[in-house]
């Protein structure tokens, strides 16, 4: 049976912990993108379209931080 060495588990490790790092920034940013639609959605059912052009730019630019 052959084991990892040390040099090659310390790699896998790191890259590990650079996917879950991605992975916590992707799910941050998509509830970010989900309570921003939530807002844009009240906005527009209270008619407040100015509310809801604002929060548009600010959900187009959490998007691309998500495709970042």
């Amino acid at each position: 049976m052959a084991f990892l060495d040390k040099k090659a588990f310390e790699q896998i490790r790191k890259d590990m912990t650079a996917f879950e790092l991605k992975r916590e920034e992707a799910i941050q940013n998509s509830r970010e993108l989900i309570n921003l639609s939530k807002r844009i959605i009240y906005a527009v059912h209270r008619e407040d379209m100015k509310d809801a052009a604002r929060l548009v730019a600010e959900i187009k630019k959490a998007y691309s931080n998500l495709l970042a």
